[in-house]
């Protein structure tokens, strides 16, 4: 999986939530705010316990259907983006008929039309859902069969539990009887192995008995505002222990707001935050590993004729670069560096430097020449195609795609080798040639 498209899917899903987030939020204030226009019993009950239940409840919805919500993106994102990026790519591929260097932030923009298509896809769908989630503000305590609006007035948070009770009807016995065969192993044949074998089997049976009470639960709501009062029984058995039948009163009454003043929805909200905060913290840390190894080439891949202890090369914007005996440019220079190869920087004297190249040393312009990369990387400047030998046959599109088409911003390693005016990269573990007016390093 491209670290790309992580963060992609990873930011996206983060914006969805706070875009969620402000819709849920901005349902339940429209509803509470109709709400405790009509009801002043409401308003009351919300500014004694200095409470916001429209953002609570909202926090609530969204939270609820995190994980559909979650798991349909990620599934969008994942399966359909990987099917479409597949197609993307076969189609671009066959119509350019080249081989397009993988693993660059060029070539994951290009061929990630399907991540994009996949994602526009999944917003669409969990907004949605989302949206329809959020739809029921009327709640429900299904724990306790507690409606958030009373059935009589319609006032939210109004309609209480009052009492509950175990009611036994009746118990009604239930027999069970179990047969068993036994050998008799004690006879006139005596124990052991005879006595079992000349025994005949008896029986034994044992009976246990069940008893059953049957009854229902009741349960006594009113309404704090209207003073409406209801009652619900639902049935319900016991097995062999009789339940208490004491009446439960509650005071308060238990209403239908079951995230305890909001204190649930705060601690999912947290818990939600947490893992969208680990989520990017992991995406940012693997994208930053996934930068410094695209410039990072195995040393078993670089050229063993590669001499490490040179640390040296000449700026990219120059092709070659003339070595003087001395310091001054007076005189004929002794020979010249080409752009690419490495050499070592001995030491710098204001506008001179002197360097040690196949074994001849010299005076060189300091402004032309620089410290070589550690990991020795240079970046493609343009969009080009390239070869496998240093040669201009092998160099632009070909018909026997003896070529390969790299992406303006890619990454190789320079191997320290200019011939015919080509410089020699590694590539991916491939060997390339490019112009050197192609590369910045």
């Amino acid at each position: 999986m491209n670290l790309y498209r992580i963060i992609a899917m990873v930011a996206v899903m983060v914006v969805l939530y706070f875009i969620n987030r402000v819709t849920a939020k901005n349902v339940f204030r429209d509803y509470y705010k109709e709400k405790r226009s009509k009801y002043p019993w409401l308003d009351k009950w919300i500014n004694d316990r200095r409470i916001k239940p429209d953002k609570v409840r909202a926090i609530e919805a969204l939270n609820n259907s995190l994980i559909v919500f979650g798991g349909l993106y990620f599934g969008i994102t994942l399966v359909l983006g990987w099917i479409l990026n597949f197609i993307c790519r076969l189609i671009v591929e066959k119509a350019l008929g080249i081989i397009i260097m993988p693993d660059e932030l060029m070539y994951t923009l290009y061929t990630n039309i399907g991540t994009a298509i996949a994602i526009i896809i999944a917003v669409i769908a969990s907004l949605t859902i989302s949206r329809e989630t959020v739809k029921d503000t009327t709640g429900i305590n299904t724990k306790d069969f507690l409606t958030l609006e009373c059935p009589s007035c319609g006032c939210p948070h109004s309609w209480v539990m009052i009492s509950f009770q175990n009611v036994v009807a009746g118990g009604d016995s239930i027999t069970t009887t179990t047969t068993t065969k036994t050998i008799n192993a004690e006879n006139a044949y005596g124990g052991g192995a005879i006595g079992q074998m000349f025994a005949g089997p008896s029986s034994k049976t044992e009976t246990s008995e069940t008893t059953v009470y049957y009854g229902y639960e009741l349960r006594c709501y009113e309404c704090l505002n209207c003073g409406h009062t209801d009652k619900s029984e639902r049935s319900k058995k016991w097995k062999n222990k009789k339940p208490s039948q004491y009446l439960h009163e509650y005071n308060p009454p238990q209403d239908s707001w079951v995230v305890a003043k909001g204190i649930k929805a705060r601690f999912s909200s947290l818990a939600i935050f947490a893992v969208m905060f680990i989520m990017v913290v992991y995406a940012a840390f693997y994208n930053d590993r996934f930068v410094k190894k695209t410039a990072e080439i195995p040393e078993n891949q670089l050229s063993k004729n590669i001499d490490v202890s040179l640390n040296g090369i000449i700026k990219s914007r120059y092709a070659s670069v003339k070595v003087w005996s001395e310091q001054s440019t007076v005189n004929d220079a002794l020979f010249t560096i080409p752009a690419g190869e490495f050499f070592a920087i001995i030491s710098k004297s204001g506008k001179f430097t002197l360097v040690e190249y196949k074994g001849r040393q010299g005076y060189v312009t300091s402004q032309s020449v620089k410290k070589l990369h550690k990991n020795r990387t240079a970046k493609v400047n343009r969009n080009t195609y390239v070869g496998k030998e240093p040669t201009a046959a092998h160099q632009g599109a070909t018909i026997d795609n003896s070529s390969t088409y790299f992406f303006k911003g890619i990454l190789v390693t320079l191997l320290g080798v200019n011939e015919n005016g080509f410089v020699k990269v590694n590539s991916n573990g491939e060997i390339y040639w490019f112009k050197s007016g192609e590369l910045d390093w």
